[in-house]
C-alpha cells in the first residue's frame, strides 16, 4: 500500500514539473500592445470605391503609440484619423470575428484579437470590425482601419 501511494505521489509530482516548453503558453494580455508601431504595410479590398492603396505611402511608415493614457498617431494627420483616443479601453474580442480575404494568411497567425474604446476622443473607424487588433504570432499586429483597409505594424522600439 505504501508502495502504491508512493508511486501515485511521484508521479504527480513528474506532472506538476513538466518542462516548460510542454505548458500551454498564456495568450498575449493588452499590455503587449503598449509601446510604439510602425506601420509597414496596408491591405485593401478588392472591391468598391477606395481612399486607400495597397501599401499606401500616407500611412506606411507612420509611427502610432500606445500607453495606458493614450493612443494616437505620432504625428496627428486628418486623412488618418488624427484624434487621440484617450484613457484607451482594450478588450479581449473574439477572434475571427471579421472573416475577409484580406487576411490571407494572417488567419493562422492570429493568436489574438482585442476591441479598442475610448473614454474620450474618436480614434479609428467605429463600425465592425473596427476598431480591432490582433496580435499576430511573428509579433506583429494588424488594425482594421478606415475604408476596410488592414494595416499591418510592427514594434519601432
Amino acid at each position: 500500500m505504501l508502495k502504491t501511494l508512493l508511486a501515485v505521489l511521484m508521479t504527480t509530482a513528474t506532472i506538476a514539473n513538466a518542462a516548460p516548453s510542454q505548458r500551454v503558453p498564456k495568450p498575449p494580455s493588452a499590455q503587449t500592445l503598449y509601446g510604439h508601431w510602425r506601420i509597414v504595410g496596408v491591405t485593401v479590398p478588392r472591391d468598391g470605391v477606395q481612399a486607400l492603396a495597397t501599401d499606401d505611402p500616407n500611412y506606411v511608415g507612420q509611427r502610432l503609440t500606445f500607453t495606458l493614457t493614450r493612443l494616437s498617431w505620432d504625428r496627428p494627420n486628418p486623412s488618418y484619423g488624427g484624434t487621440p483616443c484617450v484613457a484607451p479601453v482594450i478588450r479581449p474580442a473574439r477572434l475571427g470575428r471579421a472573416p475577409d480575404e484580406r487576411l490571407g494568411d494572417l488567419r493562422g497567425k492570429i493568436v489574438r484579437s482585442f476591441s479598442v474604446g475610448c473614454a474620450a476622443g474618436a480614434w479609428g473607424p467605429v463600425r465592425p470590425p473596427a476598431p480591432e487588433i490582433m496580435t499576430l504570432r511573428d509579433g506583429t499586429i494588424a488594425l482594421w482601419w478606415f475604408d476596410g483597409a488592414l494595416l499591418t505594424l510592427r514594434r519601432a522600439d
